[in-house]
């Protein structure tokens, strides 16, 4: 192995903390050695600079935890004038994205978004009971994971969709579980910080479905996040693929999402706050790559563009997974398209309302390829009916829930799973397809809007699952 020797540039400087202000997560640095760097080169860096190194499932990166008083901007520096770095940055914090709609509308006629993109059609025209929307004709369901807040995986309508192991246990990545802090992991005044056994406990899901949860092996003096404190992770689910037909012995209501058949993998990326990192978004694109997701939605993102989800898209894409994610937003008026949805070869969606119109506050430019219904944020039934927790989430508090598990959201986030959504119908129906060639299908088949082919508010146009599945079939005159 090639061992690359430190130069004087790299050596540590210890400096006090800087008056300006940190960009990235409080004295954290992200890096990635260049490839032949020694373990032992990369051991001797760390300790140079008093760092407390985590290593990370990309190969040669590293999270680095350095110590209080430490300029990280000024190692980041040093770092960069290093022949052993490939490259060195802060550990930016992303959000979930979107904006809470309070509803008193809770009926299954009320999911416009899925009229407006032609599922039910789709359903009608292309699949059956022995082939349902989402399931290929051999039979596996096409496997989708959720880069979020997590989910409740044991919520009615989202239970017979989400991924079992070999055992029939249910599968669940957690990025978030913490490891390096004894902190919990949300404030226990808002009633979202709980762990597996509390999320369930006392619930008729808990006691019945108890042996399918996933073992939790959370440290002693440590609170472990649980499966979604928030409520944004299954609200996206639950537009990817609520199963039909199992709702109304929850609460009377039910919600069907655009693959009814496919399979939810959940990665837990983000705190139940609504925050996350990097680093913890790197891996997780990474660990649900290794696992078999064909498809990776992230309804997450922010301004600030980072080397390290570059490198974890391009290994992700290299594995031939499709990944859509959200294009991001801000009120008043939109801005440039976030991160990670700016990078080359993901599918940036953006937001329209019922009516087709591009909705301000949904970020835009030219990476932006699809738009999907997103709902508005000022009328109060236009945002996208889907699921919620079944016990307490930060998300149903902010909707005034008046019916736990289902509530109203609007933003590009709900834009962003219907995408991914039409992409498994296309993957069931053409399993052959290879990721670039599933991308265009849903590029070729837009519906253009506003009169031209692309603009930078709306891609190149509204997804269509009719259109996404019939391109190319002599059945429908294509």
């Amino acid at each position: 192995m090639l061992a690359i020797a430190l130069s004087t540039a790299g050596c540590a400087t210890l400096v006090p903390t800087a008056a300006a202000p940190y960009p990235g997560i409080a004295r954290q640095i992200v890096l990635r050695f260049n490839p032949g760097v020694s373990a032992a080169t990369q051991t001797a860096l760390a300790k140079q600079f008093g760092a407390a190194a985590t290593t990370g499932e990309l190969p040669d990166a590293e999270r680095w935890t350095l110590p209080a008083g430490v300029d990280p901007s000024q190692v980041i520096g040093q770092l960069e004038a290093n022949p052993a770095i490939k490259f060195a940055e802060p550990n930016f914090e992303r959000h979930v994205l979107g904006y809470a709609v309070p509803s008193a509308d809770y009926s299954s006629t009320q999911q416009w978004n899925l009229t407006q993109i032609r599922a039910p059609q789709a359903w009608s025209q292309y699949f059956s009971t022995t082939q349902p929307p989402g399931r290929t004709a051999q039979g596996p369901a096409v496997l989708v994971a959720v880069l979020d807040s997590g989910v409740d995986v044991l919520h009615p309508n989202l239970l017979p969709n989400i991924a079992r192991d070999s055992t029939g246990k249910i599968r669940f990545i957690d990025e978030v579980h913490p490891t390096d802090t004894a902190t919990s992991d949300i404030d226990t005044s808002t009633n979202q910080d709980f762990n597996w056994a509390t999320a369930y406990s006392g619930t008729p899901e808990g006691a019945t479905y108890a042996s399918l949860l996933p073992d939790e092996a959370c440290p002693a003096g440590y609170t472990c996040p649980g499966p979604d404190g928030h409520g944004h992770g299954t609200h996206v689910a639950g537009i990817i693929a609520a199963a039909a037909g199992t709702g109304d012995d929850y609460q009377g209501v039910q919600v069907v999402g655009v693959a009814p058949a496919a399979q939810i993998l959940p990665v837990k990326i983000m705190h139940n706050d609504g925050n996350g990192d990097d680093w913890t978004i790197a891996n997780g694109m990474v660990d649900a790559a290794k696992a078999g997701a064909q498809i990776e939605n992230m309804s997450i993102g922010g301004p600030d563009p980072s080397q390290l989800l570059d490198d974890a898209v391009t290994y992700t894409l290299d594995q031939g997974v499709l990944i859509v994610v959200a294009a991001g937003e801000n009120l008043p008026q939109g801005q440039a398209v976030f991160y990670p949805a700016a990078y080359p070869g993901v599918i940036a969606v953006g937001a329209v309302d019922q009516y087709n119109n591009y909705q301000a506050y949904s970020n835009f430019g030219p990476q932006v390829a699809l738009v999907a219904p997103g709902g508005t944020v000022d009328e109060k039934d236009d945002g996208v009916l889907s699921t919620l927790p079944t016990y307490g989430s930060f998300l149903a508090a902010q909707v005034g829930a008046t019916i736990p598990g289902y509530g109203r959201v609007s933003g590009t986030s709900q834009s962003a799973p219907h995408v991914a959504g039409v992409a498994a119908l296309i993957w069931s129906l053409y399993p052959q397809l290879t990721a670039a060639q599933v991308r265009e299908r849903l590029i070729a088949s837009a519906d253009p809007l506003g009169g031209v082919d692309f603009s930078d508010q709306t891609g190149w146009g509204l997804v269509d699952a009719v259109n996404a599945l019939s391109l190319g079939d002599p059945r429908y005159g294509q």
